[in-house]
């Protein structure tokens, strides 16, 4: 089985790949010499461009699955290719494994819960959870021609790294925030240095921008501390986060991020900030 891996800056998408085939080819979206056998003529910037190049070194090596390592910039570009493709797409997989001929992503739920999920359509494509950085030193790659002038999407727009990547403290606001609590949760992360993020429904209506979002349709936080007000903790919102410490603030004591939470605080957001303020003033 020939597995095709796009790498970014981090991932396990190699080691994983070379559990259950022997036969790997890599690929990296970064230009370095000791990335990977193809690396792109130019940086990439955009979907557009990650999908000129998916699609690229997909025709020289005719793969028969596709592993993406899930960062921002490729995770977009898996995307729009497998929609362009008509390809079914395996999120947010931490494991694989073949059962009956098929590749299998265990998708990972709460606690011990999780789903096998495979895909019909071939080459098969996975997104998987990027972790750690990985040199292959390989010499002198084949460099391949991005033109994304031959891809034409509405609504593109040039690839900006969004800051909530890069945080060491988010602040996520859920639905269980009441509107006019908002600026006061933005005045405390003004304070610490924080980044506010938010769940899908809450920038859906509006109250916080959808470059914000957390989760499966948003970004992906790699924080030292996550602040969550007012967020249950459901599984969409959840596999965006990877905090060394999470902190949440829920008036419902049965929420789920209570389970997977170091400091779990039972109250309303409304009466538990005064507190938090008060704390980091004393910290300060």
């Amino acid at each position: 089985m020939r597995i095709l891996v796009f790498t970014g800056e981090y991932n396990n998408a190699i080691r994983t790949a070379k559990e259950i085939s022997d036969d790997i080819i890599t690929a990296s979206f970064k230009q370095c010499a000791d990335c990977a056998e193809f690396v792109p003529d130019k940086k990439i910037t955009s979907f557009e461009s990650g999908v000129s190049f998916i699609e690229s070194v997909e025709e020289k090596t005719s793969p028969d699955a596709i592993f993406f390592s899930d960062e921002t910039i490729i995770r977009e570009s898996a995307s729009f290719f497998a929609g362009k493709r008509r390809l079914g797409l395996i999120s947010h997989s931490n494991k694989v494994f073949i059962k009956d001929g098929k590749i299998i992503g265990v998708v990972p739920g709460w606690e011990n819960l999780s789903a096998e999920v495979f895909s019909l359509t071939k080459p098969v494509l996975l997104l998987l959870n990027a972790k750690e950085k990985i040199t292959l030193n390989k010499k002198s790659p084949e460099i391949i021609k991005v033109d994304s002038s031959l891809l034409k999407f509405e609504g593109s727009a040039e690839f900006k790294k969004n800051p909530l990547e890069n945080a060491n403290v988010v602040i996520g606001i859920g639905r269980g925030v009441r509107k006019n609590l908002i600026p006061k949760i933005e005045k405390l992360a003004e304070k610490i240095g924080a980044e506010i993020g938010c769940t899908r429904p809450v920038a859906d209506s509006g109250l916080i921008p959808l470059n914000k979002v957390i989760g499966d349709s948003g970004v992906q936080i790699n924080p030292k501390v996550y602040i969550a007000f007012g967020i249950s903790g459901a599984i969409q919102h959840m596999s965006g986060v990877n905090a060394n410490y999470i902190i949440s603030i829920n008036s419902d004591a049965n929420a789920p991020i209570f389970s997977v939470s170091a400091l779990p605080i039972l109250g309303k957001a409304e009466e538990v900030l005064p507190q938090l303020e008060e704390w980091i003033k004393n910290i300060s």
